[in-house]
């Protein structure tokens, strides 16, 4: 898998996470939904850091 299928999975599997937590709310949901989300990000910062090299 390349670094954008990674994030686009993780983002997937965030996403439908948030749906799981709107219907039972969860503390240690909205944990692990935050943790994806920062993972994301970082995945497509060195994506960038990447491409500018």
């Amino acid at each position: 898998m390349t670094i954008p299928e990674l994030t686009e999975t993780i983002e997937g599997a965030s996403a439908v996470l948030s749906d799981v937590s709107a219907e039972r709310p969860d503390p240690r949901l909205a944990l692990v939904i935050a943790a994806l989300g920062a993972c994301a990000e970082s995945l497509d910062r060195m994506w960038e850091d990447r491409g500018a090299k």
